[in-house]
């Protein structure tokens, strides 16, 4: 054999999988100890391991061993990789989770071992965005190794190869052939095979071993093997490090390849839909909570609520992990996830619920008979009319007004208990930047206006039409603004379409749906709102033994229609998808993915998404859902799958067995409609973050304060903001994160707290920024370390 192969001790971890993360909890510690023995009894043995959170369960938990692989780290034979806090599904995550991943794995490495990791390390992540090497490198790391998807998935010029994002930035990529761990005693074999898939004109690879998935790590039998092998081969005990130094002291040309790696186990883009909705929640609350701890900070003087927001995104990143994400893990598993991501949404919802108490409770309220205070706030870094929904205590009607007398549109609907005193208060303000406005609302005793007839919603902007036939969205157009109007749908009607899906839970094997078996049919259909502020018809369906209702909801000053969804799902190795068809061109679809978007061919292949995808006309919005197909003029949301709980092939299950199936039972989410060709990514992802990202009103009372009754902190255009938060080495610094989300090249500004900061984003550019109590600019790496000067 003329190639020299590194030969990669590991042993992959999966905290949770076809266990729960306390039986992980043990895996972690017993596979530990298994390799430091191998240390003492192999001293050339290396061992790699990555994923902090691991490290974290020693040290609180183990400490006397945690002091053993310090030492074994500081000799280099144990090789710290990843540098993220778990290995996490790599499509589902926003960006900013990504940039977390990095900033607080990478910060615990260096706080416990004095340095970090260099290399990315997803080994089994069922497919990899597009967006990583530029995260990777703003993180610290040039290297990637990564196994899905393999050869039968994905052709690649080569398994070593450079891995471009559309920013630039470049990491070198190893794909480990044949597998990332081994079984079987003898390694002879798999190495043949490893070194068959390597490029035929490369001196170096690299060979994994060791036993994994539930733990374990090199054998004695696999070190030996190594050991006879050497013999004949090669071979050296090293870690990718190691590798990728040797690789490029050679200097080789190595082909490029741009963009995701995709496709493996299309399923997990849509297996298990709470695990998925409790993760954009709870990324979307955590980073409104920062924001708003950070002005109240700055504003008020109040703490910042470091240590729980930390707690927090480790609970959230690290049920990110890819067998809990990607929804392929047993069902106990989810109820643990479904604890910790709801420990992570009350932190949020408290942090951020203390930040504007305070800050609505300094707003200088005088003493008006017959007023309600509300003070409404909009936590997006760009002014915006925003929809709101309260509850309230009323009589039967009300007029609203702003601070200064101006009316705003209001309208009560059914309260949400069905108990009398209480009302739904409905209302649209335009809120500055980061800021708040404060209303008032003055309850009247009025006569229900009756609601008018048709299932046509209109407003300035918009008209949408709903059949009485099949309650099914028929027309959806966009008024345009100097006269003129631009159809978005092509006629054929929106529809639930049932599928038949026999796949396992990943779907292996498996890149289209095409067995569409049934649709929902009307049930019943009646308009039942009809106000200055909303109008609403509610259509109810049913297919088999599940039921769907979707109320179509349109504002008066809304740009899409809003379209609530739920479902109450009891079908068995279904699917169901929600497909429209729209106008104009339908070759190909553009979809957002973390810190980005890609475009991809209308080819009926499942596709992964953040909060938008769109196709000719018509831009798709949600806030929960992640995965889409498109072909033949359709564009399909895919809503739920319905496989058994971690059911992998090529085991069959029997019909009459006991397994139990995902997705059973009632779920909600919502969708918008958003018509017209000229929209940009930009403006896409804005309002993806608008409407997930929610606005909150707060029912105040009268008092002295030295705030104004409107106010706005923080604004960036050029630019779209993914986060505000205080500096992680607990100085008052201030980080932003942005990018720019269009393409092209962009002069950003930032208006933040009185000061104004320019720079110039190339196309796709993550920028993070440090501002000092000083009001100096920075930018800065996602370690929140110094990229350039220092700006005035």
């Amino acid at each position: 054999m003329n190639m020299k192969l590194h030969m990669i001790g590991n042993a992959h971890l999966d905290p949770v999988w076809l266990w729960d993360w306390t039986e992980g909890y043990h895996e972690v510690k017993a596979t530990f100890r298994s390799a430091l023995d191998r240390m003492k009894e192999f001293p050339d043995f290396v061992f790699t391991c990555s994923a902090a959170a691991y490290y974290a369960w020693i040290e609180e938990d183990e400490p006397e061993m945690f002091q053993e692989i310090r030492q074994r780290v500081e000799e280099g034979r144990w090789a710290i990789v990843g540098g993220w806090w778990i290995q996490p599904d790599c499509n589902a995550p926003c960006g900013e989770s990504f940039a977390r991943q990095g900033l607080v794995g990478q910060r615990y490495f260096e706080s416990r071992f004095g340095r970090r990791a260099h290399c990315g390390y997803n080994v089994d992540s069922f497919g990899h965005n597009g967006s990583l090497p530029q995260i990777l490198k703003l993180s610290g790391m040039d290297a990637y190794v990564f196994m899905r998807p393999m050869k039968h998935e994905r052709e690649l010029p080569a398994n070593i190869f450079r891995w471009r994002s559309a920013d630039g930035s470049r990491v070198d990529a190893f794909r480990i052939p044949v597998a990332y761990c081994t079984w079987q005693p003898d390694l002879r074999e798999r190495m043949e095979a490893c070194v068959q898939e390597l490029p035929k004109d490369s001196s170096v690879g690299m060979g994994f071993y060791g036993v994994g998935n539930h733990g374990g790590g090199p054998t004695v039998e696999n070190i030996r093997c190594i050991q006879e092998m050497q013999k004949t081969w090669d071979l050296e005990f090293s870690d990718p490090d190691r590798f990728f130094r040797e690789l490029r002291g050679q200097n080789p040309v190595l082909p490029e390849v741009e963009g995701e790696l995709l496709h493996h186990a299309s399923g997990c883009y849509s297996a298990h839909s709470g695990v998925k909705m409790w993760n954009r929640r709870s990324e979307n609350a955590l980073l409104a909570a920062e924001k708003w701890s950070v002005i109240a900070q700055k504003r008020l003087a109040r703490r910042y609520p470091a240590e729980k927001l930390d707690a927090a995104w480790k609970r959230v990143l690290f049920n990110q992990f890819h067998d809990i994400l990607a929804g392929t893990s047993l069902e106990s598993a989810y109820e643990d996830a479904r604890n910790q991501y709801g420990e992570a949404l009350a932190i949020a919802q408290d942090a951020a619920n203390s930040a504007m108490q305070a800050i609505s409770w300094r707003i200088g309220i005088p003493m008006e008979d017959g007023v309600q205070p509300i003070v409404a706030f909009n936590p997006n870094a760009f002014d915006a009319v925003q929809q709101y929904s309260m509850q309230i205590a009323c009589a039967s009607g009300g007029t609203m007004t702003d601070a200064q007398g101006k009316s705003i549109p209001c309208q009560l609907a059914d309260p949400s208990p069905a108990v009398g005193g209480r009302k739904t208060l409905l209302f649209e303000a335009e809120i500055p930047a980061m800021g708040y406005r404060l209303l008032k609302f003055r309850p009247c005793d009025a006569s229900e206006a009756p609601v008018k007839q048709g299932l046509v919603l209109e407003n300035q902007r918009l008209r949408a039409e709903i059949s009485p036939e099949t309650g099914l969205l028929t027309s959806l157009v966009r008024k345009l603004p100097h006269g003129g109007a631009e159809e978005c749908l092509n006629g054929a009607s929106s529809r639930g379409v049932v599928i038949r899906d026999t796949s396992d839970t990943w779907s292996h094997g498996v890149f289209r749906y095409p067995d569409v078996e049934g649709e929902f049919r009307l049930d019943s259909v009646v308009r039942t709102e009809s106000g200055p502020v909303r109008e609403c018809v509610v259509a109810r369906f049913s297919d088999g033994k599940s039921t769907m209702l979707q109320k179509y909801m349109l504002w008066s000053q809304a740009e899409a229609l809003e379209i609530s969804v739920s479902v109450d799902w009891h079908e068995h190795s279904r699917m169901l998808k929600l497909a429209y068809f729209p106008a104009g061109d339908t070759a190909k679809t553009a979809a957002e993915i973390p810190f980005g978007m890609a475009v991809r061919p209308a080819d009926g292949i499942e596709y992964p998404m953040q909060t938008w995808v769109r196709m000719g006309g018509l831009t798709l919005i949600n806030d929960g859902k992640f995965a889409y197909d498109a072909q033949d003029g359709s564009l399909r949301l895919t809503v739920l799958r319905s496989p058994r709980y971690a059911h992998h092939h090529p085991y069959v299950p029997s019909e009459d067995s006991d397994f139990p199936f995902m997705d059973q039972g009632e779920q909600r989410f919502t969708l918008w409609l958003r018509p017209g060709t000229e929209q940009t990514s930009a403006q896409a992802s804005m309002l993806g973050q608008q409407w997930n990202q929610r606005p909150y009103a707060l029912l105040e009372t009268f008092h002295p304060g030295t705030l104004p009754e409107s106010d706005g902190y923080l604004s960036v255009t050029g630019a779209l903001l993914t986060a505000m938060k205080l500096a992680e080495d607990g100085s008052p610094d201030m980080v932003l994160h942005l990018y720019e989300a269009n393409g092209c090249a962009s002069e950003a500004e930032v208006r933040i707290l009185g000061k104004t900061f320019r720079l110039h984003l190339h196309p796709w550019e993550i920028a993070a920024l440090r501002i000092g109590e000083d009001g100096c600019l920075q930018r800065v790496n996602l370690l929140e370390e110094p990229l350039g000067k220092v700006e005035k």
